[in-house]
């Protein structure tokens, strides 16, 4: 698989940083798309594919969090392949997660028009009811 990613990405798969970038190629991510999930800025993703900066500790979890078929062992010390496969039928939860975040914003914006469309007719049902007491009609 090494040779495979080398010819594909021709990454330095040697460092850190090569192993990290080609990585992130195999995911079709660019460095501000990590930078985001990271919550680093891109300049950093930079410098740590150049190995000029290593990830903190706590940034090295969270990326393994993110990425759990991701062997760590191959991405810190260059030993084995890159993805551990546990199962055959190992779904990725990323994209459904963010098809799901993607619904809810919508029913958010959905709820929010409701809302104001809500607040607008409350605002006439007081404004009515405000004429009526003027001109001696009981409203409750």
């Amino acid at each position: 698989m090494l040779c495979k990613l080398k010819n594909l990405y021709m990454d330095d798969i040697n460092t850190f940083g090569g192993r990290f970038k080609a990585f992130r190629k195999s995911r079709k991510l660019t460095g501000e798309d990590v930078g985001g999930k990271m919550r680093v800025l891109k300049t950093q993703i930079s410098m740590i594919e150049h190995n000029k900066a290593m990830p903190p500790m706590e940034k090295m979890i969270e990326f393994a969090m993110l990425f759990p078929d991701l062997d760590l062992n191959w991405l810190l010390r260059g030993s084995g392949d890159m993805l551990v496969i546990e199962e055959q039928d190992k779904v990725d939860c990323w994209p459904l997660l963010e098809e799901e975040q993607e619904k809810l914003k919508v029913e958010k914006e959905k709820l929010e028009h409701v809302r104001e469309k809500l607040r607008a007719e409350r605002e006439k049902t007081e404004k009515l009811e405000e004429l009526l007491i003027r001109h001696g009609v009981k409203t409750r």
